[in-house]
C-alpha cells in the first residue's frame, strides 16, 4: 500500500509560541543542551528543506556543533551520538513518509537513543553506571545543601527533617535513574521546535515541506500506533527484570517516555472537545493548569487512560467530527 496523502494543514500561529516556549525551556537547561538539541537540527532541517547555497552552508556549520561538543566536552559524546542519530532518523521521515510532525519525531529521537545506547554499550559499558552514580551524588549533595540552609533558619524540628533528607535521596535516586527520559524529552521537543521554525522559514511549497506538520494544533497530537507495543513491551519488561538492572533501568525509562506522551495525547483528546465546545485558547489553558496544580495526579492517570484508549477507539473520529490528523503505522 502506498503512502497515504498528507492531510491538510492548520495554517501557522503568525508567531510560533509553542516553539518559542520549548526554545526558551532548552536555553535555561544549558546552552549544550540548546545547542545539541536545537540549534544543531535546526540548522541541517533548514539546510535540507532550503537548497538554496546559503543555507546548505549554514547546515554545514550546524554540523559542527556536535563536533566541537564531542572534542570540547568529552562526557556529552553519548548524548552527541544520540542526537545525530535521532537527526539522521528524522531526515528519512522526511524523505520518506507521507506526513512527519512531532508523533513522527517521537519514533525517531528514541531509535536514536537506542542505537546509541547500543553503540556505547559495546564502546564504553560502564559509561551509564559511572552516570548514574555521578548524578545521584552531585543532586543528592543539591538537596542537602538546600536542607541545610533550611535547617539555618531553626525551622526544621527532627522528624521533619529526617522526613525531608529521605525524600531528598529518594529524588535523586529517581532523578538519575531517569536521565534517559529526560534526553528523550529534550531531543523530541527540540527538534520538532527546530523543524517547525526550519519550515516556516525555509520554502513551503516544495514537496519535501509540504509533510512536515508540526505546526498543528495540539489538539490534533496522535501516536503512531507502534508507540503502544512499545509501552506494553517496556511495561512488562521492568516489571519482570531483576531491579536496579541495566533492562529494568532501560524499561523504566521507556514507560515513562511512553505514559508522557500518552498522558500529552489525553489531553489533547480533552482539548479537541472543549474546542469542539468553542472554550477559548485562554479557558482550555486556565483549565488544565489548575486541574494539575490542583489534582496532578487524577488528571495524568486521566489523561494516561484516554491516551490508550485513543489507540483502539479513535475517540477524535466520531460521526461528525474530524479523524485524527496522524495516520495509522
Amino acid at each position: 500500500m502506498g503512502p497515504e496523502p498528507p492531510a491538510p494543514q492548520d495554517r501557522a500561529p503568525r508567531v510560533p509560541w509553542r516553539e518559542a516556549v520549548l526554545l526558551a525551556g532548552l536555553l535555561l537547561l544549558g546552552w549544550p543542551v540548546a545547542l545539541l538539541a536545537f540549534a544543531f537540527p535546526f540548522a541541517v532541517f533548514l539546510a535540507y528543506l532550503d537548497r538554496r547555497r546559503r543555507w546548505i552552508a549554514a547546515g554545514a556549520l550546524g554540523a559542527a556543533i556536535p563536533v566541537l561538543l564531542a572534542l570540547l566536552v568529552p562526557g556529552s559524546r553519548f548524548f552527541v551520538l544520540a542526537a545525530v542519530l535521532a537527526l539522521a532518523a528524522g531526515l528519512s521521515a522526511l524523505r520518506w513518509r507521507a506526513r512527519v510532525g512531532y508523533p513522527e519525531l517521537s519514533l525517531c529521537v528514541l531509535a536514536g537513543l537506542a542505537l546509541a545506547a547500543a553503540v556505547w554499550l559495546f564502546v564504553e559499558p560502564g559509561f551509564f553506571t559511572d552516570l548514574r552514580a555521578s548524578l545521584e551524588s552531585s543532586t543528592l549533595a543539591q538537596g542537602r545543601r538546600w536542607l541545610a540552609r533550611i535547617a539555618e533558619g531553626g525551622d526544621l524540628d527532627a522528624r521533619t527533617r529526617v522526613l525531608l533528607e529521605q525524600a531528598v535521596a529518594a529524588s535523586a535516586e529517581l532523578a538519575a535513574r531517569s536521565w534517559p527520559a529526560a534526553t528523550f524529552a529534550a531531543l523530541w521537543l527540540g527538534s520538532g521546535a527546530a523543524l517547525a521554525f526550519a519550515a516556516r522559514r525555509g520554502p513551503g511549497g516544495s514537496a519535501v515541506g509540504a509533510r512536515v506538520r508540526v505546526a498543528e494544533r495540539c489538539s490534533r497530537f496522535r501516536l503512531p500506533d507502534l508507540w503502544v507495543w512499545v509501552f506494553l513491551v517496556a511495561v512488562g519488561a521492568f516489571l519482570l527484570a531483576p531491579r536496579g538492572g541495566a533492562i529494568h533501568d532501560a524499561a523504566l525509562n521507556v514507560a515513562l517516555s511512553a505514559a508522557g506522551l500518552y498522558a500529552w495525547q489525553g489531553i489533547a483528546i480533552a482539548l479537541y472537545y472543549l474546542e469542539r465546545r468553542g472554550v477559548r485558547p485562554a479557558g482550555r489553558l486556565l483549565l488544565f493548569a489548575g486541574g494539575l496544580l490542583l489534582l496532578p495526579l487524577p488528571v495524568l492517570v486521566t489523561a494516561l487512560c484516554l491516551g490508550l484508549a485513543d489507540v483502539k477507539l479513535d475517540l477524535r473520529s466520531r460521526k461528525g467530527g474530524n479523524t485524527p490528523a496522524t495516520p495509522r503505522v
